[in-house]
Protein backbone atom coordinates (compact mmCIF):
# COMPACT_ATOMS: atom_id res chain seq x y z
CA UNK A 1 0.00 0.00 0.00
CA UNK A 2 2.87 2.40 0.82
CA UNK A 3 4.53 1.74 -2.55
CA UNK A 4 1.28 2.54 -4.32
CA UNK A 5 0.93 5.84 -2.41
CA UNK A 6 4.55 6.78 -3.15
CA UNK A 7 4.02 6.07 -6.85
CA UNK A 8 0.82 8.15 -6.92
CA UNK A 9 2.48 11.04 -5.06
CA UNK A 10 5.48 10.92 -7.40
CA UNK A 11 3.22 10.97 -10.46
CA UNK A 12 1.33 14.00 -9.10
CA UNK A 13 4.57 15.89 -8.37
CA UNK A 14 5.93 15.14 -11.84
CA UNK A 15 2.65 16.25 -13.44
CA UNK A 16 2.69 19.52 -11.46
CA UNK A 17 6.31 20.20 -12.42
CA UNK A 18 5.63 19.56 -16.11
CA UNK A 19 2.55 21.80 -16.20
CA UNK A 20 4.45 24.56 -14.38
CA UNK A 21 7.28 24.57 -16.95
CA UNK A 22 5.22 25.56 -19.97
CA UNK A 23 6.92 28.26 -21.99
CA UNK A 24 4.65 31.20 -22.69
CA UNK A 25 5.67 34.10 -24.85
CA UNK A 26 4.45 37.63 -24.61
CA UNK A 27 2.15 38.76 -27.41
CA UNK A 28 3.97 40.72 -30.07
CA UNK A 29 2.76 43.63 -32.13
CA UNK A 30 2.99 43.03 -35.84
CA UNK A 31 1.79 46.31 -37.35
CA UNK A 32 3.44 49.55 -38.42
CA UNK A 33 3.30 52.34 -35.87
CA UNK A 34 3.65 55.96 -36.95
CA UNK A 35 3.72 58.74 -34.37
CA UNK A 36 2.59 62.17 -35.59
CA UNK A 37 2.80 65.58 -33.97
CA UNK A 38 0.47 68.22 -35.41
CA UNK A 39 0.05 66.09 -38.52
CA UNK A 40 3.78 65.69 -39.10
CA UNK A 41 5.27 62.17 -38.70
CA UNK A 42 7.95 62.24 -35.99
CA UNK A 43 8.52 58.53 -35.47
CA UNK A 44 7.92 55.20 -37.16
CA UNK A 45 8.41 51.66 -35.98
CA UNK A 46 8.23 48.61 -38.16
CA UNK A 47 6.56 45.35 -37.17
CA UNK A 48 8.25 43.54 -34.33
CA UNK A 49 8.66 40.23 -36.19
CA UNK A 50 8.48 39.44 -39.89
CA UNK A 51 6.35 36.61 -41.21
CA UNK A 52 7.45 34.33 -44.04
CA UNK A 53 5.48 36.40 -46.58
CA UNK A 54 6.99 39.67 -45.31
CA UNK A 55 10.49 38.18 -45.44
CA UNK A 56 9.95 37.09 -49.07
CA UNK A 57 8.88 40.63 -49.99
CA UNK A 58 11.86 42.11 -48.12
CA UNK A 59 14.30 39.83 -49.98
CA UNK A 60 12.91 41.02 -53.34
CA UNK A 61 13.92 44.64 -52.68
CA UNK A 62 17.38 45.58 -53.98
CA UNK A 63 20.27 46.20 -51.61
CA UNK A 64 22.11 44.48 -48.81
CA UNK A 65 20.06 42.55 -46.29
CA UNK A 66 20.61 41.91 -42.60
CA UNK A 67 18.43 39.19 -41.08
CA UNK A 68 18.48 38.77 -37.30
CA UNK A 69 17.35 35.49 -35.78
CA UNK A 70 15.92 36.24 -32.35
CA UNK A 71 13.05 35.44 -29.97
CA UNK A 72 10.70 37.52 -27.83
CA UNK A 73 11.71 35.65 -24.65
CA UNK A 74 15.45 36.23 -25.16
CA UNK A 75 16.97 38.96 -22.90
CA UNK A 76 19.93 39.55 -25.26
CA UNK A 77 17.51 39.99 -28.17
CA UNK A 78 15.60 42.64 -26.23
CA UNK A 79 18.87 44.46 -25.51
CA UNK A 80 19.80 44.27 -29.20
CA UNK A 81 16.43 45.66 -30.32
CA UNK A 82 16.76 48.54 -27.83
CA UNK A 83 20.33 49.29 -29.00
CA UNK A 84 19.22 49.31 -32.65
CA UNK A 85 16.30 51.59 -31.78
CA UNK A 86 18.63 54.03 -29.98
CA UNK A 87 21.15 54.07 -32.83
CA UNK A 88 18.30 54.45 -35.37
CA UNK A 89 19.34 51.29 -37.22
CA UNK A 90 16.19 49.29 -36.48
CA UNK A 91 14.91 49.90 -40.02
CA UNK A 92 18.09 48.46 -41.57
CA UNK A 93 17.46 44.92 -40.26
CA UNK A 94 14.79 42.26 -40.47
CA UNK A 95 13.92 40.38 -37.28
CA UNK A 96 12.59 36.83 -37.57
CA UNK A 97 11.30 34.87 -34.59
CA UNK A 98 13.04 31.51 -34.25
CA UNK A 99 9.88 30.18 -32.60
CA UNK A 100 8.20 30.35 -36.04
CA UNK A 101 8.80 27.14 -37.97
CA UNK A 102 9.92 28.89 -41.18
CA UNK A 103 12.53 30.93 -39.28
CA UNK A 104 13.69 27.88 -37.36
CA UNK A 105 14.25 25.94 -40.58
CA UNK A 106 15.94 28.94 -42.21
CA UNK A 107 18.21 29.33 -39.17
CA UNK A 108 19.17 25.67 -39.32
CA UNK A 109 20.00 26.05 -43.01
CA UNK A 110 22.37 28.95 -42.25
CA UNK A 111 23.89 27.26 -39.19
CA UNK A 112 22.37 29.49 -36.52
CA UNK A 113 23.21 27.88 -33.19
CA UNK A 114 22.41 30.70 -30.76
CA UNK A 115 20.42 33.91 -30.67
CA UNK A 116 20.61 36.71 -31.47
CA UNK A 117 22.47 35.93 -34.69
CA UNK A 118 22.61 38.23 -37.69
CA UNK A 119 23.37 37.08 -41.21
CA UNK A 120 24.31 39.77 -43.72
CA UNK A 121 23.63 39.13 -47.38
CA UNK A 122 25.30 40.75 -50.39
CA UNK A 123 23.49 42.53 -53.21
CA UNK A 124 23.42 39.18 -55.04
CA UNK A 125 21.74 37.43 -52.09
CA UNK A 126 24.80 35.49 -50.94
CA UNK A 127 25.61 35.30 -47.22
CA UNK A 128 28.63 37.49 -46.39
CA UNK A 129 28.89 37.74 -42.61
CA UNK A 130 27.51 36.00 -39.55
CA UNK A 131 27.59 37.83 -36.22
CA UNK A 132 26.46 36.45 -32.87
CA UNK A 133 25.51 38.55 -29.86
CA UNK A 134 24.14 42.07 -29.49
CA UNK A 135 27.48 43.85 -29.30
CA UNK A 136 28.98 42.22 -32.40
CA UNK A 137 25.78 42.80 -34.36
CA UNK A 138 25.59 46.50 -33.46
CA UNK A 139 29.33 46.97 -34.11
CA UNK A 140 29.01 45.31 -37.54
CA UNK A 141 26.01 47.45 -38.46
CA UNK A 142 27.71 50.66 -37.33
CA UNK A 143 30.75 49.92 -39.48
CA UNK A 144 28.93 48.57 -42.54
CA UNK A 145 25.82 50.76 -42.72
CA UNK A 146 27.50 54.11 -42.05
CA UNK A 147 27.32 56.47 -44.97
Amino acid sequence: MKNWLYALASAIVIALIMTGCNKTTAPTRNADLTVTYFGKPIGRERPTWHTAAQLKEEVKTPGKKHIIFAAPWCPACKILRQALRQTKMLDSVVFVNVDDSFANHLGQFYGVKSIPTMISFSEKGLPEHKNVGPRRIVDHLIVHTSK
